[in-house]
């Protein structure tokens, strides 16, 4: 008997690790959808779609009365979770959200891996495998697949959009072009940051499929926009969308901790794995001999996601950097670079199958984490700051304002209070609620502020100004919360 080859040797064992490998990536999403509750911000980014299916504004005006809850995106991403409102419970209703989220963008991460794999599905299925893993290893990318945010939207279009121009093997017809352009657009009108991804398609498309394609590319771009735009304009009015989403989030400051050195350092497991092995892609292409740059770009379609990584570089500083930014950001950067890294090695037929499957392996060992904590996460869901307030609210309507619960609120009794960080919002960028319009979005009759145990106390002024007449208690059903109010009005 011949023995077999080492690579049909490793892709023995690889058969019977790739269940294993599965259940602890997918133990590691479920980890974080669990924990989404304990994370306070879910419940305010969810409340901003579900309000929507209450009948409340999207995008309050400049000077409107009613709740003020902090909507500075684009709309698409906010209404994807609005269909949530039939969910009555905040901690479900949040478990829901990041689960839908989770599906957004691991979903077509799934799709654009099975299509491209020209080595067989066991090198398409490694492929997603080690891609995921880079994603759950980066803060920043972990963070927008696993929490309830517009970045779950903004990913799944963009991806998309880039998955249509990456995956297609014949030369691109008018509807797939129409279909990754129309993708591309909507992804900025789910997070503006993501404006230089349709310009990162058009050039790929120009690069690889020449200029008369290029023009037609740009031409259902520029469609799309005025259709998508237009429709949303109309829909939720454009001086309040305007000035939520580009007078508002334009006028935030700069967050001073925030610096590229320190931006790279958040995201160096997945930098170290993935840049190394574009280095290896690039090197066989420098020595490959097909043909001039076009060539050479129409036959390395995975160039599309690098070409997105790289111009998303400084906005992905840029809103990282501003107030109110986060590492989700740099997980943008972090997702498209990790999506070249493992579709560049399974789209790249002249490797050797020993040294692409080692490399894949390599990349999933070297970012794998292992979910502990899960079981844990689902102990204590009833006793998360969301679940508490939302019995609090229903068993005593109104009697208190909570500035961090909006979604607790809203469902208990289908009313929308003031967010306390939109108020500081407001006041940063210049637009400070009047004293009328604070009012409009309290509680009519209350008599307590309640935050939760990991928030000391609330930080937008109007708030701030509130507690000057009043001093801690303790209240029942709320304990170990931060509870303030006037003397004796924490007993009944």
């Amino acid at each position: 008997m011949t023995p077999a080859a080492p690579s049909a040797r490793l892709d023995r064992f690889l058969r019977y690790a790739a269940p294993v490998l599965f259940l602890i990536l997918a133990g590691d999403v479920l980890d974080g959808i669990l924990s989404g509750p304990q994370r306070m911000w879910n419940e305010a980014r969810l409340a901003r779609g579900i309000a929507v299916a209450y009948g409340y504004p999207l995008y309050p005006g400049q000077h409107a009365l009613g709740a003020v809850i902090g909507t500075m995106h684009a709309p698409f991403g906010y209404l994807i979770y609005a269909g949530l409102a039939v969910l009555k419970d905040p901690v479900l209703a949040i478990v829901t959200g990041c689960a839908l989220s989770a599906v957004l963008y691991f979903g077509p991460l799934f799709w654009i891996h099975m299509r491209v794999g020209e080595t067989g599905r066991l090198c398409s299925l490694y492929g997603f495998l080690a891609c995921s893993a880079i994603v759950l290893a980066s803060p920043g990318s972990k963070f927008s697949a696993l929490n309830v945010h517009v970045d779950a939207a903004a990913a799944c279009t963009a991806v998309l959009a880039a998955g249509i121009l990456a995956t297609s093997r014949t030369r691109l017809g008018n509807a797939l072009l129409a279909a990754s352009a129309a993708l591309g657009v909507l992804s900025v009108f789910s997070k503006q940051t993501m404006a230089p991804v349709p310009v990162a398609l058009a050039c790929f498309v120009l690069l690889a499929e020449g200029p008369r394609r290029f023009l037609r590319y740009v031409l259902f771009q520029f469609v799309s926009c005025i259709t998508i735009g237009a429709s949303f304009l109309l829909a939720l009015g454009p001086r309040n969308l305007i000035f939520n989403t580009v007078t508002m989030a334009t006028h935030l400051g700069p967050r001073p901790s925030a610096d590229l050195a320190r931006g790279v350092s958040i995201e160096r497991i997945a930098l170290s794995v993935a840049v190394p092995v574009l280095a290896i892609l690039f090197a066989g292409l420098a020595f490959d001999s097909a043909g001039g740059v076009r060539a050479r770009v129409a036959a390395n379609r995975w160039l599309v996601f690098l070409f997105a990584g790289v111009l998303q570089v400084p906005f992905a500083l840029r809103g990282w950097s501003t107030t109110g930014g986060d590492t989700n950001h740099l997980g943008m950067v972090t997702l498209f670079i990790a999506l070249a890294a493992t579709t560049g090695l399974i789209m790249t037929p002249p490797m050797p199958a020993l040294i692409q499957r080692s490399l894949l392996i390599g990349i999933i060992v070297a970012t794998l984490v292992l979910p502990w904590s899960s079981l844990s996460d689902a102990a204590v869901l009833n006793q998360v700051p969301s679940e508490v307030a939302f019995r609090y609210e229903r068993q005593h309507p109104g009697r208190a304002y909570f500035p961090m619960n909006p979604l607790a609120v809203l469902l208990a009794g289908g009313k929308l209070t003031q967010f306390d960080p939109a108020l500081d919002d407001r006041g940063r960028t210049g637009f400070a609620l009047t004293p009328e319009q604070f009012t409009s979005g309290l509680p009519p009759h209350y008599l307590l502020i309640a935050c939760p145990p990991t928030y000391d106390a609330p930080r937008s002024a109007l708030v701030q100004q509130l507690l000057r007449f009043m001093k801690p208690v303790k209240e029942p059903g709320l304990e170990d919360w931060n509870v303030f109010g006037p003397a004796g009005a924490g007993t009944h």
